[in-house]
């Protein structure tokens, strides 16, 4: 009796183990399958010509597609793709001054980081607009939901693009063997792309560099009309 006592003892507790490390395994959540086809439609999409006189920001924001949409500066975060949301689960934050930064899903599934300037209050920060959208690959052992097919295509660049493939359809070159880092400046956008040569394109930031700055002639203006 005291051997099978010890047999349902045992059981019971491996019974209570594989309840507790099921309840904390963390939810895995998969684009929707009509999610997943539009993006990759957008990578497949027939590729622009590199203008010969080099990009305007004009010609590069129609090369550019967020989710569903072309991006387009300036534009708040309502203006983006519906799919667009920040994570309740990482960080988060609306400021005072009505600065907002988290981390970044899509449909569900982590992408990257949004920062937005200017929101009027944090019931309405998607009133916010965006500054800087920076998409990241997924790295080991944080435990977050990363999405299989990413909702940005620069000309058909993505995460996992190869930095061959940045300069044959943006003509922007690598420099390094292993490791490559890339900032270009169009108009009032920076473009920056970082990677290896073994991942491709692990992250992808595009910034606002006109928003929260003064025009320099705004001292001038308030200066002439004290005159």
């Amino acid at each position: 009796m005291k051997f099978q006592r010890k047999i349902v003892s045992v059981m019971m507790a491996a019974a209570v183990m594989m309840s507790f490390c099921a309840c904390n395994e963390p939810v895995v959540t998969e684009m929707q399958e009509s999610t997943v086809k539009t993006l990759r439609e957008n990578l497949d999409a027939p590729k622009k010509e590199i203008p010969e006189e080099g990009w305007t920001q004009k010609s590069l924001m129609k090369v550019i597609k967020l989710g569903k949409k072309e991006m387009k500066f300036p534009c708040t975060m309502a203006d983006l793709d519906s799919l667009f949301e920040y994570s309740t689960d990482g960080r988060f934050y609306v400021s005072d001054d009505g600065d907002v930064y988290g981390d970044l899903l899509y449909d569900s599934c982590d992408v990257g980081n949004l920062k937005l300037l200017d929101a009027p209050d944090k019931a309405n920060y998607k009133k916010g607009k965006v500054k800087m959208i920076m998409f990241k690959a997924e790295e080991y052992g944080d435990d977050k939901n990363w999405a299989q097919v990413y909702p940005i295509s620069i000309n058909g660049v993505t995460i996992g693009s190869s930095a061959a493939e940045i300069e044959e359809r943006l003509g922007f070159k690598t420099t390094g063997v292993n490791n490559f880092s890339i900032s270009q400046q169009v108009g009032d956008i920076r473009l920056v792309f970082t990677g290896s040569k073994i991942d491709g394109v692990t992250s992808i930031a595009i910034t606002n560099t006109k928003l929260g700055f003064a025009p320099a002639n705004t001292i001038d203006e308030d200066e002439d009309s004290n005159n």
